[in-house]
């Protein structure tokens, strides 16, 4: 059995994964060799919730401008129509 354990702390060690890991100094060891993947995945965590929480109101977009500027355009065409038969 500790032969097993050796290679599986030599294997663990070439990929990089800190064998002690529960220890404080193994925890900040992988913290600190790992910070800018970290980093990374929590940006990326945070653009992918963004986009998705927002994705409704980007989708709507397009029919709200679409019905403003129908009601602008209706608006124009009643005011110009009562103005032309007061005239």
């Amino acid at each position: 059995m500790k032969k097993k354990s050796h290679y599986l702390q030599i294997q663990l060690r070439k990929t990089g994964i800190c064998v002690n890991m529960f220890s404080m100094n193994g925890l900040k060891n992988f913290f600190y060799k790992n910070n800018d993947i970290i980093i990374v995945l929590l940006i990326l965590i945070v653009a992918a919730f963004l986009i998705y929480s927002r994705v409704n109101l980007i989708m709507d977009y397009p029919e709200k401008m679409a019905a403003q500027n129908l009601t602008e355009t209706v608006q124009e065409t009643e005011t110009t129509g009562t103005a032309d038969e007061t005239e």
